[in-house]
């Protein structure tokens, strides 16, 4: 392009701007047509007050949600400054029983079992009774609620059932088991073992496949918390070879926590003859804690077994059940392939009174002294 033909240019590129900005004006060639335009700014306008709307609603409902809640702390800020202290008194005097539950208004039942729930988990015997006591008129509520869609309200219902009932709801309690919300049932669960009974821990035991999602060390305590009633039942499902590995692990873990002995026989056995390494380990755990050194053969022959898992919870029972003659097979342990086992047989060690000789190890080069120096620091021996 010459410098003659530059205005011409600067005419024509006016002129498509034009066009652009003002229709009608000059060219109307600007590669997108009108109509389109006028779509596209009317999508944008109209997707922009949809998500203004959307905000705003989204504001409300927070809103509202904060004055609920609000609405529902002082309900109970309020409830509890008149029910605490006439709880406390009739929990006191047995006399100011019937008068505090009869003077408890419709609306206010659940407040007030909730309140006294507070109280009850923490009396035994007399007190214990005067708490039910106060319950009993009000607990139609809770059965009312076992109908709600929530979770939550049936899980509440059934620790209020379970423990102010007086055993009266054991049937309904002993449903809430097949509950179809896994945390409803281990609810009633919780409430129901502590009695001891063998159906309970039985039924119980029957449905803990449904919980294999659940922390192992959750159930074991839950199953455990039928103390001595448990036991038989615990102690047949480790023996059932048909019983899937997960139920026996759950089962090996409540024995050790009842520190069974009657189970470690069989434990042993599954010990060395599974394949499953969280059995095994359970197994192991339950050796190491109710054992005695009758059972060290079985111990003795794992502490070499190809799955560091295994080695390290053989060589834990080793350090616990042990005999000075073991210490050498601990020592030689600290220079595993597997840093994980190395430690464990340190701490088992230690534990099994070597500290002579993980003191001696300290001084030396590699694995063995590396070990050595970090369990006598981190148990502040020197």
């Amino acid at each position: 392009m010459t410098i003659r033909h530059l205005p011409e240019a600067v005419f024509a590129t006016t002129q498509t701007i034009a066009s652009i900005s003002m229709p009608g004006a000059g060219v109307q060639d600007t590669g997108v047509p009108l109509p389109e335009q006028e779509w596209v700014v009317g999508f944008l306008l109209i997707s922009m007050g949809i998500l203004l709307g959307l905000a705003a609603l989204t504001a409300l409902v927070a809103i509202g949600a904060r004055l609920k809640n609000q609405r529902v702390a002082r309900r109970m800020n309020e409830a509890e400054g008149r029910w605490i202290p006439r709880i406390l008194e009739a929990l006191d005097d047995p006399a100011q029983v019937e008068d505090v539950r009869m003077a408890v208004p419709p609306g206010e039942r659940e407040i007030f079992l909730t309140l006294l729930l507070r109280f009850a988990t923490r009396v035994k015997g007399a007190e214990r009774a005067r708490a039910e006591a106060l319950a009993q008129p009000h607990l139609e509520v809770m059965l009312r609620r076992l109908r709600s869609r929530r979770p939550e309200d049936r899980a509440r219902s059934i620790r209020v059932l379970g423990t102010l009932a007086g055993g009266s709801q054991q049937a309904t309690l002993m449903e809430a088991l097949d509950d179809p919300a896994p945390v409803v049932a281990m609810t009633a669960a919780r409430v129901l073992l502590p009695s001891g009974d063998p159906a309970v821990t039985q039924r119980f035991l029957d449905r803990l496949e449904r919980f294999s999602g659940w922390s192992r060390g959750l159930l074991a305590s839950t199953l455990a918390s039928g103390g001595s009633g448990a036991v038989p039942a615990l102690r047949s499902i480790l023996e059932d070879d048909d019983q899937s590995a997960w139920v026996r692990a759950v089962a090996a873990d409540a024995l050790r926590e009842l520190d069974d002995p009657g189970a470690v026989e069989t434990a042993g056995r599954v010990a060395t003859s599974s394949e499953d390494r969280d059995l095994r380990v359970a197994c192991l755990a339950l050796l190491s804690h109710a054992g005695s050194r009758g059972d060290l053969p079985v111990v003795r022959s794992l502490v070499s077994d190809d799955d560091f898992a295994v080695r390290a919870a053989a060589l834990t029972a080793l350090g616990r059940l042990g005999t000075p003659e073991d210490r050498p097979i601990l020592a030689s342990a600290l220079a595993d392939d597997s840093p994980w086992v190395a430690i464990r047989a340190g701490i088992a060690l230690h534990e099994a009174g070597g500290q002579d000789l993980l003191r001696s190890l300290q001084s030396e080069d590699g694995a063995h002294g590396l070990v050595a120096r970090q369990v006598m620091t981190e148990r502040g021996v020197s």
